[in-house]
């Protein structure tokens, strides 16, 4: 089983049949043993049937039938019952939606809350009270103010944008997933165009907070003109992950096989053009203005280009992600990891053989000879590679493996956690979710 950081969006291992099995009698003494620095206490026990990650001082969980949200300090508050019949349902869907179905806590303690009808409101954790009356077919979070909900009318689902006061900023047709990222939504708009066929064409557009379309012409089948900003019909964008909201990358599918899309708009969040080119075969996504780009169809390497559209390296990179810091990896045709520069230009040769986390204070968490090891990005160790695994995201605290558990070790090397557990999460807020004998809990980081 592979630490939680990799598996959390989708939940999987709520359902992925975690071994049962009491908890080491050693795992909260280790865990609590006063150690100089760092260390860690439970902030709650390993006893949830599933949890999310804190966000905004509060983490969804389920235990039993009860499901609600576990405050900082430990304290769980149980908003609603899942009868058995149903609970399962409930669970699956929430393993299977990803993103979309994950249930935070929004910035002002807002989260869904579902009534005995089986309709969803929302519910303030700061008051302690229901806010939005349980109305709606689906228990979307706030996010950026916004929440996209659905609900019946005359017999028929109508969609619309609602503000943290319940009340309806916008309609629309239709909802693409339905959570606000980098202050747009994809939605279905009312619209007037036709197909060949004098059918009615499907309208989508990214949209504001406020209803106004940002980017036009987009969705799949889509006959629509071309907006204000000039930019051609589009069949989808990385808008909801993209790492670089100045940088959207927008694209039209081709039916060439040998290219990703038959041409590339980046926009901003304002749908503003930064650059426009249909000569490329292949670009990624932007991290801090950087991208790769793919020219020639008979070489598959990547180069970098940056968000004005100008190539800053040729086809010279096997595989690569986003940038950190100025620095992201790459491989070679063996496979290989090292770490290259935004220009392309090699920081540390191709000589890893696994990599589990990259970091803006740069650093990263590496693989050589069947082991794991911190180094820093001209490959100077920090860390001796003497892990079964190890993971940087950045924080003061990494997660190491000892064969199937996992713990928390200081950047100096020294044990924060013991690794007795079945799987960790990433820092967030200060915490660590942590899963046990199949069941999930939360560890807190202290001084």
């Amino acid at each position: 089983m592979k630490p939680l950081f990799a598996l959390l969006a989708a939940l999987v291992l709520v359902l992925g049949g975690c071994s049962a099995g009491e908890a080491p009698g050693s795992a909260g003494d280790a865990a609590e043993e006063d150690r100089p620095g760092l260390g860690t206490t439970v902030l709650a026990p390993a006893e949830y049937d599933l949890a999310q990650e804190f966000h905004n001082g509060y983490a969804f969980a389920c235990k039993g039938e009860d499901c609600g949200y576990i405050d900082r300090s430990g304290t769980f508050l149980p908003l609603y019952t899942f009868p058995e019949e149903s609970r399962e349902v409930f669970l699956q869907c929430l393993a299977e939606g990803g993103l979309y179905n994950q249930l935070p806590a929004s910035e002002e303690g807002l989260v869904p809350v579902c009534g005995e009808a089986g309709l969803w409101g929302y519910y303030d954790l700061g008051k302690g009270e229901r806010v939005i009356p349980c109305r709606y077919k689906t228990g979307v979070p706030f996010s950026e103010g916004r929440a996209a909900v659905c609900w019946e009318e005359a017999g028929a689902t109508r969609y619309g944008v609602i503000d943290t006061a319940g009340e309806l900023v916008f309609s629309v047709d239709g909802i693409s997933g339905g959570v606000y990222k980098n202050g747009l939504l994809a939605v279905q708009l009312p619209g007037e165009d036709v197909g060949p066929e004098g059918e009615p064409v499907n309208r989508w557009a990214l949209v504001d907070r406020d209803g106004r379309a940002v980017v036009e012409n987009y969705g799949a089948g889509i006959q629509g003109r071309v907006t204000v900003y000039g930019y051609p019909q589009v069949t989808g964008s990385d808008f909801e992950n993209t790492l670089d909201p100045k940088h959207i990358v927008l694209y039209r599918q081709s039916p060439d096989p040998e290219r990703a899309a038959a041409s590339y708009t980046v926009v901003n969040n304002r749908g503003e053009v930064q650059f426009a080119d249909d000569s490329l075969c292949f670009l990624s996504g932007f991290s801090e203005g950087y991208a790769f780009y793919q020219a020639e169809a008979g070489d598959r390497r990547l180069g970098v280009i940056d968000g004005s559209g100008k190539r800053l390296s040729g086809q010279v990179l096997e595989n690569a992600a986003g940038f950190f810091g100025g620095v992201c990896w790459f491989q070679d045709e063996a496979g290989r990891f090292g770490f290259v520069d935004t220009g392309g230009r090699v920081l540390t040769a191709a000589v890893y053989t696994g990599l589990s986390g990259i970091a803006k204070n740069g650093r990263a968490s590496v693989e050589k000879d069947g082991k794991y090891g911190l180094v820093d990005f001209a490959g100077t160790e920090l860390l001796p590679f003497r892990y079964d695994y190890l993971y940087s995201d950045g924080g003061e605290v990494l997660i190491f493996g000892e064969g199937e558990r996992y713990g928390l070790l200081g950047t100096d090397g020294r044990v924060v956690a013991e690794a007795v557990y079945d799987g960790i999460g990433t820092q967030q807020e200060g915490t660590f979710l942590m899963v046990l004998g199949g069941k999930y809990g939360f560890l807190a980081l202290t001084e």
